[in-house]
């Protein structure tokens, strides 16, 4: 796909990987809509990107703000090529630690809030033959131990785009699903700053290549809405974990962990649990999002 002139739309384009991935599309000659819940940093961020794009405030759990947010970008571009579903929030705790409340708000956001950005733009990209990039996690291929909300809400958005690639198939409308690891996003920083245990975990996956920078993950995010992927991995190599699904989900596979890692894997519950910045407190802030400053938001997390 030849990205000049594409009308593309970005959830959680505010900052982070949403924010950089809109960089270098505007770069490729893209016109961009970055929506985001933070009004006046995407409006800051569209503003960076010089004239022609557009920062709007929507807010994914909430059909109405999303619909007023689309119809104005429709009505700026004349119409979309490009959807990126790229809002979300991250939840770290253990099963019997995690807030109700918060572990529902993670699914309404990460989930709930693709579908939502989907089935307001989904017309349009109807209408143009378009391209729509759900982003999921390799959360929805790995087991994350103490990340229940966050790996439920992505399999979910996994799930949700191999129903609509299906869907859409009649119409030529290509549906893609991006599977990140570990980007270095402000959600990830803030979390590092409330743990020395976290910020050591967090380096040791850099070091085993487990991690990317945003810029990383955009490249890859704009090289899949150019190829029209079916499926973007960041890092590139993480398609071998697609390979080994049915290794990590296997009985071998838990005998292992209950023989020679239960007493790692258990400290490594204690030290989820007793995150002072964890995000069900981070979450719930976003169950009132009227009453709430944009800066106490959780930043979007891949």
């Amino acid at each position: 796909m030849d990205l000049t002139g594409k009308r593309v739309l970005i959830t959680g384009g505010g900052r982070g990987i949403g924010a950089v991935t809109a960089r270098k599309l505007a770069e490729a000659g893209s016109r961009v809509a970055l929506l985001d819940i933070e009004q006046d940093r995407v409006a800051q961020t569209a503003a960076e990107l010089g004239p022609g794009h557009l920062g709007l405030a929507a807010d994914v759990t909430d059909s109405a703000s999303l619909d007023t947010a689309v119809q104005a970008a429709v009505q700026a571009f004349g119409g979309l090529d490009v959807v990126v579903a790229n809002a979300g929030v991250a939840s770290w705790q253990t099963v019997p630690a995690t807030d109700v409340d918060a572990w529902a708000r993670t699914v309404e956001v990460n989930l709930t809030g693709v579908f939502r950005t989907v089935r307001a733009t989904i017309p349009h990209v109807i209408a143009s033959k378009g391209y729509v990039l759900v982003v999921s996690s390799l959360a929805s291929i790995v087991p994350m131990p103490g990340g229940s909300a966050y790996g439920a809400s992505k399999s979910g958005v996994e799930g949700f785009a191999n129903a609509l690639r299906l869907e859409m198939h009649p119409h030529e409308v290509a549906v893609g699903s991006a599977h990140p690891t570990v980007i270095t996003t402000d959600l990830v920083g803030d979390l590092t700053t409330s743990s020395s245990a976290l910020k050591t975990l967090v380096r040791v996956i850099r070091r085993a290549g487990g991690a990317r920078t945003a810029d990383e993950c955009a490249a890859l995010f704009v090289r899949g809405i150019r190829m029209r992927a079916r499926r973007v991995y960041v890092p590139r190599w993480a398609v071998l974990l697609q390979w080994l699904r049915p290794l990590l989900y296997s009985t071998a596979c838990d005998r292992l962990i209950a023989t020679t890692g239960r007493s790692r894997l258990r400290r490594g519950m204690a030290i989820i649990d007793g995150l002072p910045a964890s995000a069900p407190e981070r979450v719930l802030a976003q169950t009132t999002p009227r009453a709430v400053p944009p800066t106490a938001w959780p930043k979007p997390a891949r």
